[in-house]
């Protein structure tokens, strides 16, 4: 029923302190690897990798002349740095009227967690890229990483077609989506004690994968430390084999990522000048963090400036750092998955 004059002359209206989010979407692969992040070093970062093995060998007996040919079988793959950043804005008029006895939460306060996680949905974004966006200052993203040439033709500024193990697995569907084919992607990617840790993938396709299972078969993998604080994002405990099966809003269509976290990381620049690190993730994970996370996790305060024209004052946050594959080849995918 409507309020009447009676009751709201006489009444104050309650106001939330929470705000309520009703824009972003879940966020949940690139969270996967920030709660990981490793810290960056060094101007660009430079991974070793071998391409080849060497062919020289072989069986031999008596005075047999043997091969004494050096062998150059290893390549650099060489990562740069990204950065990301969005502006926090206040008109002082705004702030003066927020300081007042029913202040019922901190503008200011607010205002730069909101804008935090609006930058961490944009990084979200350009993690199923491919790097190349805004004139390929975006984060190096899925589309790049787990590529076998066709849509990526470099990797860590090494080109596929000269050195096919820096090729990713890349699977066509063919539209239905069986447990035959995952088994064989898992397969297609897996060497020893490599294999995939986390399964991404769209919200239609994990229903399709429930829909293939006997109600028996639909289990769950336990969590605890920063898998903890991953599940806080959204992502369920459905798994397939070892690997959490994690549905992702921002994952496009069709896809079924296979991705091996000992072979793909994040890199976090652990300062920015002048700036501080924001713990907006790091404050809800669980016991003391490794002493290898960067704090902030790549997210940095810059803290406020005072316009000289504008009674206002702005600020960023800042995001710092890129993601690193060491060995493509251990991360497959999925394509064009429609149906069962």
């Amino acid at each position: 029923m409507a309020v009447t004059t009676r009751v709201s002359n006489a009444t104050k209206n309650f106001l939330m302190p929470k705000l309520v989010e009703g824009v972003l979407q879940g966020n949940i692969g690139v969270s996967f690897f920030l709660v990981r992040a490793k810290k960056w070093r060094g101007a660009q970062e430079e991974v070793p990798f071998k391409f080849e093995k060497n062919a020289n060998g072989g069986s031999f007996t008596g005075f047999d002349l043997l091969n004494t040919a050096a062998v150059d079988n290893t390549i650099k793959l060489t990562y740069d740095a990204a950065f990301n950043e969005i502006s926090v804005v206040l008109p002082k008029s705004d702030l003066s009227l927020n300081d007042t006895e029913e202040k019922v939460a901190d503008l200011m306060e607010r205002q730069i967690m909101s804008d935090a996680f609006d930058l961490a949905d944009n990084i979200g974004n350009q993690f199923y890229g491919d790097g190349t966006g805004n004139g390929g200052k975006d984060l190096l993203g899925l589309e790049g990483i787990v590529d076998d040439g066709t849509n990526v033709a470099t990797i860590g500024g090494q080109a596929r077609a000269t050195y096919p193990a820096l090729n990713g697995s890349v699977t066509a569907s063919g539209g239905a989506l069986t447990l035959a084919l995952m088994y064989a992607e898992w397969d297609n990617v897996q060497e020893g004690m490599q294999e995939p840790s986390l399964i991404l993938t769209t919200k239609t396709v994990r229903s399709l994968y429930n829909q293939l299972l006997e109600p028996k078969e639909r289990y769950t993998l336990p969590v605890s430390g920063r898998d903890k604080l991953f599940m806080t994002t959204g992502a369920e405990q459905l798994a397939f084999r070892s690997a959490p099966i994690v549905a992702d809003s921002k994952c496009p269509a069709g896809l079924m990522y296979f991705l091996n976290e000992r072979s793909l990381e994040f890199r976090a620049l652990p300062k920015w000048p002048l700036a501080e690190p924001i713990n907006f993730m790091m404050e809800a994970m669980d016991g003391e963090p490794s002493p290898e996370i960067p704090k902030g996790l790549g997210f940095h305060w810059t803290g406020w400036v005072k316009p000289v024209n504008q009674e206002a004052i702005v600020g960023r946050v800042i995001h710092a750092g890129n993601f690193i594959v060491k060995n493509p080849r251990y991360n497959g995918k999925l394509t064009g998955i429609t149906s069962i």
